[in-house]
């Protein structure tokens, strides 16, 4: 029954704690004194946003103070609301993250360990290094689903390590800063702007010349088959093209370039009604060339 129940290892003073499991065995986590151990973990390491930036030489001595630890199928790595005392990096095997929110449990993205790398060549190997540092509550609970082998870094090393090398502690943030602006650069809804407020676009006249070319042919061509259709009779597909083609043009450039005008001199924000201001500006091209369109 205790071998089934949570095992804790001290390292150093500090607890290594092994949550229900299926096997009777627990993982022995132990230093890391095999070069080609240490250079596995310098890998992983550099695999982790976290550590992106930080130089091998750094990384060499942050590895002598971490612990390999060998896991099974059915191993619990830590329990979420747990103090996250370690962060993994894992060499081999899989791992699954499951979060429990209003008593229903969540997978939480996608499997951890041997997976194919994101498109910017990375690897989803690293769990819990954002919580490791003040040994934060875990996210999630992380479970062993096949065998395998991981590099722990207790947040004592990593601590100790910050706090002696100041080269360490600026490459550590500016790989997260990288990290934190890559990811803005792909949540859409921060980069969210209200309808009304959002900015006119310059006015590429060549393109959009040639687009309202393509366009009134195809307009012109449309309109003569509904009106075939609708009095059984065929008449021109495109005609008088010497006038629409031009007005359709003059039309959509006009209409682009009193937006861009209109945006760039009138300031809504110094208005009692912003908004009226706002909707005043938006319709009002399109009222001002109405004659344009009529033709």
């Amino acid at each position: 029954a205790k071998a089934i129940s949570a095992t804790n290892f001290e390292s150093e003073g500090r607890e290594w704690t092994q949550a229900a499991r299926v096997r009777t065995e627990t993982p022995q986590p132990r230093m890391i004194t095999d070069p080609k151990h240490q250079e596995e973990a310098i890998k992983l390491l550099k695999q982790a946003p976290m550590f992106l930036a930080c130089k091998d030489d750094h990384l060499r001595k942050l590895v002598k103070d971490m612990e390999r630890v060998d896991f099974h199928k059915g191993d619990v790595l830590c329990k979420q609301g747990d103090p996250q005392d370690r962060a993994f990096f894992i060499a081999e095997g899989q791992i699954r993250r499951e979060r429990m929110v209003n008593d229903r449990t969540h997978q939480v993205m996608d499997t951890f360990g041997n997976s194919e790398p994101d498109q910017y060549g990375n690897r989803k190997i690293a769990i819990g290094v954002l919580h490791v540092l003040t040994r934060d509550p875990s996210f999630a609970e992380a479970k062993c689903m096949s065998q395998g082998h991981l590099y722990a870094l207790s947040s004592e090393a990593l601590n100790r390590h910050l706090l002696s090398d100041a080269i360490l502690a600026t490459n550590i943030v500016h790989s997260l800063s990288v990290e934190v602006r890559r990811q803005s650069n792909h949540v859409r809804w921060l980069m969210r702007t209200p309808l009304l407020e959002q900015r006119a676009k310059k006015t590429n006249v060549i393109a959009v010349s040639i687009a309202a070319s393509v366009e009134s042919f195809y307009r012109s061509g449309l309109n003569a088959a509904m009106n075939a259709k609708l009095s059984g009779q065929w008449g021109k597909l495109f005609p008088n093209m010497h006038i629409q083609m031009p007005a359709r043009i003059l039309y959509i450039n006009g209409f682009k370039g009193l937006r861009q005008y209109l945006d760039l001199s009138v300031k809504p924000e110094e208005f009692s009604n912003p908004t009226a201001v706002r909707l005043a500006a938006v319709g009002g091209p399109g009222i001002v060339l109405t004659p344009l369109r009529s033709i």
